[in-house]
């Protein structure tokens, strides 16, 4: 039979069974988007938190930390003596209570300290500008006060009796994209003004290196000066990482679940496929013989079955 009449049939063939032939493509297409979805999502969850909790991290060359926030104030000057150390900056953090302008109600809110070292502040200001006085903050978006306001914070001792004073709101900190920044208002106050509401230790240390100081290298330094072994190191890169895992950690989990389920779903499209094809087999095999006895050759009938097979799957 020659070549031409062959690529007939075949095509003729493939018309006819046109029908199937789609369900199985549908259902590679759909299997194969779901795993292509999942992980884009798993990418586009995990860079946007890292770009917005990561940010407080950008100019940081180093970060000390620890599980119990004991030790880090006594380490500062052993830090600040390290050659290629320009800054040792503590960060300070204490929780209180707010009445936000308009309202009646006092609302849960955070203050953590900003940096005495310029090179250090990460905050970037929608309007105003940091505190650098006593009794002024900077607030977030979420609190809902404006530059000028007067905003009263209320901090409790350990007897529980409550002080109240007056903050002036100086700026307004743009924490846009923060998967947090809408779960609770947070305010920005100096490192004295933060300890005096509240701050007995700090929660972690930031260091500056002096100019042209490789920070991994920097942060070797510091691991071989500490001698403390609650204390943790790391570099501003790595505790970005660190920091976005903390909050994407149940995201990284569920995006496996969906990728079993996206494995599941491509395994039965090749089911789907194996058995569209075995069935359209099964019915062309009195058409196959029958190509034979009108004088197809046994590689032509193979190369029509092979092309079918290509295009079902």
């Amino acid at each position: 039979m020659r070549t031409g009449a062959m690529s007939t049939v075949t095509r003729a063939s493939i018309r006819a069974h046109a029908g199937r032939l789609v369900a199985s493509t549908l259902a590679i297409v759909i299997a194969v988007g779901f795993v292509v979805a999942t992980l884009i999502l798993n990418e586009t969850t995990r860079s946007t938190v890292l770009e917005a909790v990561g940010a407080q991290y950008v100019d940081t060359d180093v970060v000390v930390t620890t599980e119990n926030y004991e030790g880090l104030d006594d380490a500062v000057g052993q830090l600040t003596a390290l050659d290629g150390v320009q800054a040792v900056d503590p960060t300070w953090e204490a929780f209180l209570q707010i009445v936000p302008p308009g309202r009646t109600g006092s609302q849960y809110a955070e203050v953590q300290s900003v940096a005495a070292e310029p090179s250090l502040r990460w905050q970037q200001l929608t309007d105003g500008a940091l505190p650098v006085r006593p009794d002024e903050i900077a607030v977030s978006e979420r609190v809902g006060a404006e530059v000028g306001d007067v905003v009263p914070v209320t901090v409790y001792d350990e007897e529980g009796v409550a002080t109240t004073t007056d903050a002036l709101v100086t700026g307004v900190v743009d924490l846009r994209g923060d998967p947090t920044a809408g779960l609770y208002g947070r305010l920005w106050a100096t490192p004295e003004q933060t300890q005096a509401w509240g701050a007995t230790e700090p929660i972690e240390l930031r260091l500056a290196g002096t100019t042209g100081t490789d920070p991994a290298a920097l942060a070797d330094t510091v691991r071989g000066t500490l001698t403390d072994e609650s204390l943790t190191v790391r570099t501003g890169t790595e505790q970005a990482e660190h920091a976005a895992a903390a909050i994407t950690g149940d995201a990284e989990a569920l995006t496996t679940i969906l990728l079993v389920f996206g494995t599941v779903a491509v395994l039965v499209a090749g089911l789907v496929i194996a058995n569209t094809f075995a069935v359209l087999l099964a019915q062309r095999t009195r058409d196959l013989a029958l190509l034979r006895c009108v004088g197809a050759t046994a590689r032509q009938i193979r190369r029509s079955v092979l092309g079918e097979a290509a295009v079902t799957g």
